[in-house]
């Protein structure tokens, strides 16, 4: 499934994270699913592209797509062998050492870039540290587990995720207790997000939905709030037909950051575009906002919050102007 969710040009690397150590290794080279979206078709066509290649690049992809899905397994082989086909199931009294944090800061060189970065964590997501016990952090209601991974992510002072998206599946499966997938999945998430991250979903089951974006942008953010000038970035990943996948809001101040619950990009054919989303958290009102942005795909303008049809938006006090210019 993960071939369906990959864009043109996205580079996938595969790394191996060693709980036991606190360390991170990356097999091979990396890999870049070939996609060339139907929208280019016509423009290979009618710059005469296919006319100057021997063979057509279009219809070699299923080709060449099967042999980077052949890679794939091949690394993913590689990087599990010698691990037990089954494991035990353990009472969580019984676990040996964990540092899954520390294995992902060892990696965290890899999120510093502009580029849009999506993470898949197959992992049980068990941390059994000094920087948070897994006893700890099954005994402990929300509010604990948010102090332990307070506490956590301010020992690891390298651990930066920098806006990518983190997907999590494999929750608990080596305890005996099928309710700890709960608590540790609370866990990790509040850690990710305290470390400048995304967490989407992180349960036993990947729930990657099996959507391909079609375009990517990266743009610099302003948000007139009261009139302080709040500086961040906005990243839009959307489909075909416009809906949003991946996509997240970072004002770069005290954890303002979210990522969109949903939402629709579309554009027409003389680049005029309209942006319309809904913010999964709140990032300067109580509430999740939406965000209403319209004009060209390098230059949006529009605001931040809440519509009220009996007033214009200009004298809405629940909308805030916000501008956003594509990362050149």
């Amino acid at each position: 499934m993960l071939q369906q969710t990959m864009t043109t040009a996205e580079p996938l690397e595969i790394v191996v994270l060693d709980s036991a150590e606190g360390t991170a290794k990356s097999y091979g080279s990396t890999l870049c699913y070939p996609v060339i979206e139907e929208r280019y078709h016509d423009r290979f066509a009618s710059n005469g592209i296919r006319g100057l290649l021997t063979n057509d690049l279009i219809d070699q992809l299923p080709d060449l797509q099967k042999e980077v899905e052949v890679q794939m397994q091949d690394r993913v082989g590689q990087a599990y062998d010698g691990a037990p086909q089954t494991r035990q199931r353990l009472a969580a009294e019984r676990l040996e050492e964990r540092h899954l944090l520390r294995a992902l800061q060892a990696d965290a060189a890899r999120f510093d870039s502009d580029l849009p970065t999506r993470v898949i964590l197959y992992s049980d997501m068990v941390e059994n540290s000094g920087l948070a016990g897994v006893e700890a952090i099954l005994a402990g209601d929300a509010e604990q587990r948010l102090e332990l991974a307070m506490a956590a992510v301010d020992g690891l002072p390298r651990l930066d995720f920098q806006g990518a998206m983190v997907y999590g599946f494999g929750t608990g499966a080596v305890l005996e207790d099928p309710a700890a997938a709960d608590a540790l999945s609370g866990f990790m998430q509040q850690a990710v997000y305290l470390a400048n991250g995304y967490p989407v979903d992180f349960s036993r089951e990947l729930a990657v939905r099996a959507v391909r974006p079609s375009s990517v942008a990266s743009y610099d953010l302003e948000v007139d709030a009261d009139g302080r000038r709040l500086q961040g970035r906005m990243q839009l990943m959307a489909d075909a037909g416009g809906r949003l996948t991946d996509s997240f809001v970072d004002l770069g101040t005290d954890s303002r950051s979210a990522h969109f619950e949903g939402g629709r990009l579309l554009c027409s054919q003389d680049d005029r575009c309209q942006l319309e989303g809904k913010l999964a958290t709140a990032l300067l009102f109580e509430d999740p906002e939406n965000v209403f942005l319209e004009g060209s795909r390098g230059s949006l303008s529009g605001h931040l919050g809440f519509r009220n049809d009996r007033l214009a938006d200009t004298d809405n006090p629940a909308l805030l102007p916000m501008e956003a210019e594509v990362r050149r």
